[in-house]
């Protein structure tokens, strides 16, 4: 009787633990690994330091006072080209050292490229910033939304600014806004192996390529915009913007 009760609930406790490894593997998650993105202001390959006398591509003096920008649908591809998006927006201040890294967990797997989009894409332009929390990067405490036009500022530079020959001073400031100033798709490639557990990326924004890379500019000459009261330096300045990445 011992034995037919033995042989009886043995295959019972063996189904047990099956059951038991498939609920396992069944609950299992995915392996991860973290990626830390850092952003760094640059002007002209040198870390951009605000108050610090530097020369446009015309060859006047001038300081930064404030530098910040919006990076959207920041995505890493991976070797299928599949895209996985990591973060829906993202706000760099020079002047904040908070703003100047990201650190996510994603699938380990290996990826080739980084993808962004620069200034705040049209569904989160159209939202209300009173709407988000004070550390959120679309908080009007950031002071990067426009009232009066409803609208966000895609990139805030400020500063002063002298001629080649230090004769004149001028406040400059380059706001640029607007949907149709939105540049998608800035693709960088890096290489992010899933052997390691945690990689570090850099996304490299050259300030002053954004003052001359396909359009040059003159601050002192033409060096102030909201973006609808100078809609062309608007233009030139992000056009220049897209291209300095890398």
């Amino acid at each position: 009787m011992k034995k037919l009760l033995l042989y009886f609930f043995a295959p019972v406790l063996m189904i047990g633990i099956l059951g038991s490894c498939n609920d396992d593997n069944k609950d299992a998650q995915p392996a991860v690994k973290t990626v830390i993105f850092n952003f760094n202001s640059l002007y002209n390959n040198d870390t951009l330091h605000l108050n610090d006398s530097v020369v446009d591509p015309a060859g006047n003096k001038f300081v930064y006072t404030t530098a910040k920008y919006y990076i959207s649908n920041l995505t890493l591809i991976d070797e299928t080209d599949k895209d996985h998006l990591v973060s829906d927006i993202l706000l760099v201040d020079v002047s904040d050292p908070s703003t100047h890294s990201l650190t996510v967990e994603v699938p380990e797997i290996e990826y080739k490229k980084v993808k962004l989009d620069f200034g705040v894409r049209q569904d989160l332009n159209q939202a209300d910033p009173a709407l988000y929390p004070n550390d959120h990067p679309l908080s009007v405490t950031n002071d990067m939304y426009w009232s009066w036009m409803t609208f966000y500022i895609f990139s805030k530079t400020e500063g002063f600014a002298w001629d080649a020959v230090g004769d004149s001073t001028a406040n400059w400031l380059i706001h640029a806004g607007l949907d149709s100033l939105y540049r998608p798709d800035i693709e960088l490639v890096r290489a992010i192996p899933s052997s390691e557990p945690v990689s570090t990326v850099d996304v490299n924004f050259d300030l002053y390529e954004a003052l001359g890379k396909n359009y040059p500019i003159n601050l002192t000459v033409d060096g102030r915009t909201h973006t609808t009261d100078n809609p062309n330096l608007a233009w030139e300045f992000m056009e220049n913007a897209k291209d300095s990445f890398k």
